[in-house]
């Protein structure tokens, strides 16, 4: 391996879990940060990958205040991968599985 261009940036919150997944159909992996920072409202971060390094690509809420997980699958069957969050309102034992469809231009 070669290193390459590095985005390097502020994040105050423990990162819980990562997605990898080509959200914007171009053909390259982009990548998703899922962050928890247990103030009410937590979410994935976005970064879209370019030929020479990443770049923020906005962020989605997740309900809740403990995410745990995050996976891709094409859940809806349209060829457009969606995504999986698994969190818990609480941090006790009941959990919230939120689905994000993308909209087929890199949207969820």
């Amino acid at each position: 391996f070669v290193p390459g261009p590095a985005l390097t940036f502020p994040l105050a919150r423990p990162i819980v879990e990562s997605v990898v997944v080509d959200r914007d159909g171009d053909g390259i992996d982009d990548v998703g940060l899922v962050v928890d920072h247990n103030l009410g409202t937590d979410g994935i971060f976005l970064f879209r990958t370019l030929a020479v390094g990443f770049a923020a690509a906005g962020s989605l809420p997740l309900p809740g205040n403990y995410p745990t997980d995050a996976w891709t699958t094409d859940h809806d069957g349209d060829g457009d991968l969606d995504l999986l969050a698994l969190s818990s309102p609480t941090g006790g034992s009941a959990v919230t599985l939120t689905l994000l469809r993308n909209d087929g231009a890199g949207a969820w």
